[in-house]
């Protein structure tokens, strides 16, 4: 049996939404081949870090430009060691892990936070290979990096303040919104890309309502090039401000959000309910997103599917017909830290398989 009190590396390529290193055109984050840690992934991690259901020592190794160590700062991650690998690649990070890890001696866990994060653990060496595990940043799967099939979903959990932030007049000032200007944000980040086109769509048929509406998307959102060229189309119906920075300050200037992932063989569901629960924490708005992509007890307006038009229909409902205020968030039975801390109990152990 392992001590309770963990000694955790967590490994993050984290990157703003229009950040790349990956290849020169920043389209290519909106696909999830590029599997970097999003910023939902972070508010996770801080979640973990937040806990203490359980004594642990966590340390943070954030790989990549000057960039991803801000955008991990924006997220409230402090005391986060930070690394620029050759070519800022996360998987030639090889060597430097090595020699952090001869500095910090014993470790139960080197924890990756996206698939391009475990690359360096490959690197390591051998006697590190049975404590190698990475987390899926869009589906909450922790498993085995040298066996995919040794695997946990974990909870996707954020603790709720005890008072939600009063910081929209601030963030609306950001944003240049006006008073009485009704926003919409799309949630999402690299993990989970919103779908642009079908955002636009959908912010069209609000044009029924006769009044304007304003939609916010990331900049990592996909199809984004295709949505923008009938932007200006439409601009008498409304407007879209392009977002390029964390996502999760702004929230607070929204009046309502949209969950609408861009279509991928893999559901988005961690990435989604992490975004879900940052919204309900600092924006008081009704909150759209496709069925069953949300657990049941994240309140939302669910919308027959992601198509732009189900889309549409749940989006007018929701800023015509308002709902009562949504019921507290309900708690997960798993603090953060508790549930990883199982999960990693857990998987470590398991036998063995050789490595390929």
């Amino acid at each position: 049996m392992m001590n309770s009190a963990m000694r955790i590396l967590h490994l993050l390529q984290p990157l703003p939404p229009r950040a790349s290193w990956l290849a020169a055109d920043p389209r290519d984050l909106a696909h999830s081949a590029s599997h970097v840690s999003g910023e939902g992934s972070l508010h996770a991690l801080r979640a973990v870090l937040a806990d203490n259901s359980l004594p642990a020592e966590h340390i943070i190794l954030s790989l990549g430009p000057s960039q991803a160590r801000d955008f991990t700062r924006s997220a409230g991650l402090a005391d986060v060691l930070h690394a620029s690998p050759p070519l800022a690649r996360a998987a030639n990070a090889g060597p430097l892990l090595r020699r952090l890890l001869r500095r910090t001696g014993d470790l139960d866990a080197l924890l990756a936070w996206g698939p391009a994060a475990a690359l360096p653990i490959a690197k390591t060496a051998p006697e590190h290979r049975a404590r190698a595990l990475t987390i899926n940043p869009r589906t909450g799967v922790l498993s085995r990096t040298f066996d995919a099939s040794q695997s946990i979903t974990l909870p996707a959990h954020l603790p709720t303040p005890h008072a939600r932030s009063s910081a929209r007049e601030l963030a609306r000032h950001a944003l240049n919104l006006a008073n009485h200007e009704l926003a919409v944000v799309a949630l999402g980040d690299a993990a989970m890309p919103p779908d642009a086109v079908a955002l636009n769509l959908a912010a069209q048929s609000h044009s029924v309502t006769g009044r304007m509406l304003t939609l916010v998307v990331p900049a990592c959102s996909a199809n984004l090039d295709r949505a923008l060229r009938h932007i200006h189309e439409m601009a008498y119906i409304y407007r879209v401000i392009l977002h390029d920075g964390p996502l999760a300050p702004i929230l607070p200037a929204c009046d309502a959000a949209v969950v609408a992932p861009a279509p991928t063989p893999e559901q988005p569901t961690f990435a989604a309910a992490l975004w879900a629960q940052l919204w309900h924490i600092r924006a008081p708005g009704p909150l759209i997103a496709p069925a069953d992509l949300l657990p049941a007890h994240i309140p939302h307006h669910p919308a027959r599917s992601a198509r732009p038009t189900d889309l549409a229909g749940a989006l007018l409902t929701a800023l015509t017909s308002p709902l009562p205020a949504p019921a507290p968030l309900a708690a997960d039975p798993i603090a953060p830290a508790t549930a990883l801390h199982r999960a990693i109990q857990h998987l470590l152990a398991l036998p063995t398989t050789a490595a390929t």
